[in-house]
């Protein structure tokens, strides 16, 4: 797992994952990120700003492939955190967003399906073997 900044080529790829996982929780019944935030435009110049503040990160596999995308920053929702908690120095995780592909291999390698499953999983008695790079 390589995890690294994001950049201004990286923002196609994220607002795709992020409507990949909008998708998928609408699917599912959750309104969760069923609008992009603070709107269609501003979405993505929020992002970039995101990206230009070094605060977006990608993690790749080893071939490179983008499984995750991530940003780190002080941003404390005044609706998610009292005044107290806004007030202390800390670091909060937003758009936290998994490839659907990427947590499926990473299941799959998990659950012992992944390469000769006589060896591996479903009572094949050998060790299953489990990494962020499916490998």
């Amino acid at each position: 797992m390589i995890v690294e900044p994001a950049d201004q080529a990286d923002l196609t790829e994220i607002i795709a994952m992020r409507q990949e996982a909008s998708q998928w929780l609408r699917e599912r019944g959750v309104d969760q990120w069923g609008k992009p935030w603070p709107d269609y435009e501003g979405m993505p110049r929020r992002i970039s700003a995101s990206i230009a503040a070094g605060e977006t990160w990608m993690v790749r596999d080893s071939d490179g492939t983008t499984t995750a995308t991530v940003a780190l920053d002080t941003f404390a929702d005044p609706r998610l955190r009292t005044p107290e908690e806004r007030g202390e120095p800390a670091l909060y995780l937003h758009r936290l967003v998994a490839s659907r592909a990427a947590v499926l291999r990473d299941l799959i390698m998990r659950v012992g399906l992944g390469g000769d499953t006589s060896e591996r999983g479903l009572g094949g008695g050998g060790a299953t073997r489990t990494s962020a790079d499916g490998g």
